[in-house]
């Protein structure tokens, strides 16, 4: 049997403002590193979760290039990417191969990103 309620409504959209604070909420706890680039390659935004992963305060990193971060024996592919999103605007799951990188802790130790 499945009972449905009869008075069920559509969900009324959620305003701009709230969606972005809910996509805030969960980037900003996401155990997951999040950055932000501009087109010059440099950190306008990283997530809390860069300081456990990197060694780095997300304020420390503001400004820094990418490639500061990037080993690099794969700083050519990784910038690579990036050309491609800024270029064609197409940073959306599925458009954009998923790739895994190597990136430089602050102690000096390399990790996969």
């Amino acid at each position: 049997m499945n009972a449905e309620p009869e008075d069920r409504s559509p969900a009324e959209p959620l305003d701009e403002a709230t969606v972005t604070r809910l996509c805030r909420a969960i980037v900003e706890t996401s155990p997951l590193v999040y950055y932000v680039v501009d087109a010059a390659s440099r950190v306008i935004y990283a997530n809390p979760a860069s300081e456990d992963f990197l060694g780095y305060a997300p304020d420390e990193i503001l400004g820094m290039a990418a490639s500061d971060l990037i080993h690099p024996d794969d700083l050519e592919t990784a910038l690579s990417a990036l050309s491609q999103i800024v270029e064609t605007g197409t940073g959306r799951p599925g458009q954009i191969p998923p790739m895994a990188m190597r990136v430089q802790h602050r102690n000096g130790e390399t990790t996969y990103h």
